[in-house]
């Protein structure tokens, strides 16, 4: 039964881009991985495939709340009207996911970082800010400060 209902994801993502995520968690963790199995270059797909794993891990074992999961949704929609790529943006978004996860970052500049991603994805013509946020991000959390 649950091969039934991959096949057809498979399908909508290598027959056609991917437009919006399916807001439930295990179809969007499907989706996902199928965005990542789309990048060409080896040594991104294993990185990003790396980052996959991490965050499924995360995302199953309920460390991101309801409202969490409906802004993580939201702004990969934005990030796929966007056109941003698997590889980088995507990586660096789920990166930054689990690093904030795993390096036991207050909820509250948790919940604040997601709302602030979010509105640069709804709000900014250019996606120059949102790639400064993101490596800003990726560097702050790296730095363990």
């Amino acid at each position: 039964m649950l091969m039934i209902l991959i096949c057809p994801l498979f399908t909508r993502i290598n027959g056609q881009p991917l437009k919006v995520f399916t807001h439930d968690p295990t179809v969007f963790l499907v989706e996902l991985n199928s965005l990542f199995q789309t990048i060409q270059n080896k040594e991104n797909k294993a990185k990003a495939l790396s980052t996959f794993n991490e965050f499924s891990g995360l995302w199953n074992y309920g460390n991101y709340d309801n409202n969490h999961r409906e802004t993580i949704y939201r702004s990969a929609d934005l990030m796929l009207q966007r056109k941003l790529r698997a590889y980088p943006d995507f990586e660096r978004y789920i990166s930054a996911l689990v690093a904030f996860k795993t390096m036991d970052v207050s909820f509250e500049n948790f919940d604040l970082w997601l709302k602030i991603t979010c509105n640069l994805l709804e709000n900014t013509n250019s996606i120059k800010s949102y790639h400064e946020l993101l490596l800003f991000t990726e560097d702050f959390l790296e730095s363990g400060i």
